[in-house]
C-alpha cells in the first residue's frame, strides 16, 4: 500500500485528539463520571484511552469528537471533549503573507453535566481545562513552530441547560510542506 497522503491542518487535530485522550489524568477525568467521592487520579488507568474515548466500536461511547457535532445529544450524567479547527490561514504580518507558513487557531471544547460536576479533585470541567493546557504548552509532539500557545478559555453558551461548557483556543504556526512522519 503507498503512503497515505495527510494535510498539515489533519496532521494538527490528529495529534492534539491523540496527545490529549492519550494523557493518563484527562482521560480519567472523561471516563471516571460516576466517581464523586474518590480520588479520580488513584483509579486505574485505561488500557487503551484512544479507543475506549475516542474510536470506540460503540461510537455512542465516545466521548471525544473531532469537530463540534456531537453524535448524540448528551442527555444524561456525562462528560465529553471535541476538537475542530476554528481557522486556518497563511501567516501574514504587516509588511508580508508567507507562502510556506501556516497559522492556525483550534478550539478544544468541554460539556460537563451538572451532575458530575463536582469530585474530590475539585470542578471536572476546571479540572480538564487546566489539564488540557499544561498538555498543550508542553507537547513535543505536535508538529508545530514552537508549542501551541492557549489565546483563550470561555464559557460556551449554547449548551444544554443541565450542562457546562467551556472552549479553549489554541493558536499555533507550522510550516506546511514539511513532512512530519519523518521527524
Amino acid at each position: 500500500m503507498s503512503k497515505v497522503y495527510i494535510d498539515y491542518a489533519n496532521r494538527i487535530l490528529q495529534s492534539i485528539v491523540i496527545e490529549l485522550v492519550n494523557d493518563d489524568m484527562l482521560s480519567k477525568l472523561l471516563y471516571y463520571v460516576n466517581e464523586s467521592e474518590e480520588d479520580i487520579y488513584s483509579l486505574e488507568s485505561l488500557d487503551n484511552p484512544v479507543k475506549t474515548l475516542y474510536k470506540n466500536d460503540d461510537k455512542s461511547k465516545n466521548k471525544v469528537f473531532k469537530n463540534k457535532k456531537i453524535l448524540k445529544v448528551i442527555e444524561e450524567i456525562d462528560v465529553c471533549m471535541f476538537v475542530n479547527l476554528l481557522s486556518y490561514s497563511q501567516k501574514s504580518t504587516a509588511y508580508s503573507t508567507s507562502a510556506t507558513v501556516k497559522t492556525m487557531d483550534i478550539q478544544v471544547g468541554i460539556l460537563c453535566h451538572e451532575d458530575c460536576l463536582e469530585t474530590l479533585n475539585g470542578c471536572r470541567d476546571v479540572a480538564m481545562i487546566d489539564r488540557i493546557m499544561s498538555i498543550l504548552n508542553t507537547s513535543k509532539i505536535i508538529p508545530s513552530i514552537g508549542n501551541a500557545t492557549i489565546s483563550s478559555v470561555y464559557a460556551l453558551l449554547d449548551v444544554p441547560y443541565d450542562f457546562n461548557g467551556y472552549g479553549i483556543t489554541i493558536s499555533l504556526d507550522g510550516i506546511r510542506e514539511l513532512d512530519f512522519d519523518e521527524r
